[in-house]
């Protein structure tokens, strides 16, 4: 309410917290609870009708101006293959590669000759196997835990998982915020050699500090981890790396 007060039209509530996941920073009942808070406070006079009609009239000026009202919608297969078209896909492996930052590589060692292991939230199960992460290692294994949270028997299993293992690769997601990820981030850190992937915030490096590579990637999409995967397997001279795709 306050925000809508302040002046703004459009207010953008959740993101992945409407699939009811355990984990949701906003869930769906919170933003039904703020439609209604909305709406009672116009009926209160707390907000003036004057005022929603002013911000929709400025909504549906924008749609009109940008031609929405007379867009005639494309067919789905036709939208897909819009969007997966070829163009689209180099502009998206653009933008990943310019994106992802190597905070800290302490590594010289053949990632071809090592058994990895790759710890995840279940979230990015999907994403990372459509990438070549999992062609790393001699042996590549991925384990996932349910939600952001990993539950104590999950740590557990995956503390012997990794007892056989000779590297870790561990796709973090916003564990600055979710102290049972990044205590197991720090626990299979503390035991193996680490490499932290921060697929969303890149608050989780500043948080951990036991791995010997840190990298941020802003984005948890198969493109962005893909750019890890495409990095040499060898700690990597980074001028000659970024030149080949910034120009």
């Amino acid at each position: 309410m306050k925000a809508f007060k302040a002046g703004n039209d459009i207010l953008l509530i959740g993101n992945r917290d409407l699939q009811n996941q355990i984990d949701s920073e906003i869930h769906i009942n919170e933003i039904i609870r703020i439609y209604h808070s909305m709406i009672n406070a116009v009926k209160e006079g707390k907000i003036s009708e004057e005022r929603v009609n002013a911000s929709v009239s400025r909504i549906l000026k924008l749609k009109k101006d940008y031609g929405l009202f007379t867009y005639l919608p494309t067919k789905d297969q036709d939208l897909k293959k819009i969007l997966r078209s070829e163009d689209h896909l180099k502009l998206a492996n653009k933008i990943a590669h310019r994106s992802v930052n190597i905070k800290k590589w302490n590594f010289n060692s053949d990632f071809s000759k090592l058994n990895i292991t790759i710890i995840a939230p279940k979230i990015l199960e999907e994403k990372i196997k459509n990438t070549d992460l999992l062609n790393l290692g001699k042996q590549t294994s991925l384990y996932v835990f349910e939600g952001l949270e990993p539950s104590s028997s999950e740590q557990q299993q995956l503390l012997k998982v990794i007892k056989n293992t000779d590297y870790i690769i561990f796709c973090s997601y916003n564990s600055w915020k979710m102290p049972k990820q990044l205590e197991l981030l720090n626990k299979v850190a503390s035991l193996k050699p680490t490499a932290c992937i921060a697929t969303r915030d890149p608050y989780d490096l500043d948080v951990h500090h036991y791995s010997n590579i840190k990298i941020a990637t802003y984005s948890p999409t198969s493109c962005s981890l893909q750019v890890v995967a495409d990095y040499p397997v060898k700690e990597p001279n980074l001028s000659l790396f970024l030149l080949n795709f910034l120009f």
